[in-house]
């Protein structure tokens, strides 16, 4: 059951399956070859025969070669006719799809713009009050710790100039 699930084929079996480029140049060299040797055959054949009869035979092959050289010009008109309608469609169509999306994309540039404006208008004043408030405060506190760490007492030296482990409260109500 899960062999049926996994179709994905593996690299062996692409590989022996698939029409490389090199494969198909070898057919088609080989096609035209043995096309080109077997109509010298039968043009050797039929001019050994009876020149009378060879003279009709590939008289009406010529006939016929030209008539599906000319239909195959036709096709090849009518393909390039279609391809030249195609490839104006593409072109309208493009120009048709590209105008309202440069259009929206104008659009959204100014939106933008237009915020980024307000934004820098409210919002870069009271940002920087802001930060200027916190920058203070945060001056403030560190002032106000470090006239603390000064006011703090100090224990006082001993003879030899060492000082005495500080005195903190647990210390002192001993």
């Amino acid at each position: 059951m899960a062999d049926e699930m996994n179709d994905t084929p593996t690299p062996e079996d692409t590989k022996d399956n698939r029409w490389s480029v090199s494969r198909m140049a070898i057919i088609f060299v080989g096609a035209f070859l043995g096309l080109q040797l077997l109509i010298f055959i039968v043009g050797l054949v039929l001019a050994l025969a009876d020149v009378q009869v060879a003279g009709a035979v590939i008289s009406l092959f010529r006939d016929y070669v030209l008539l599906v050289l000319a239909l195959e010009g036709v096709l090849i008109i009518a393909g390039l006719a279609i391809v030249a309608v195609q490839v104006a469609r593409l072109v309208n169509l493009i120009r048709a799809e590209t105008r309202p999306i440069l259009s929206d994309a104008r659009e959204t540039v100014g939106t933008l713009k237009t915020t980024a404006e307000f934004v820098g208008k409210e919002m870069r004043e009271p940002v920087a009050q802001t930060r200027s408030f916190m920058a203070g405060l945060t001056t403030f506190v560190r002032e106000l710790l470090a006239i603390r760490r000064l006011i703090r007492r100090r224990p006082p030296a001993d003879e030899n100039g060492a000082q005495q482990e500080p005195v903190t409260e647990d210390s002192a109500q001993d």
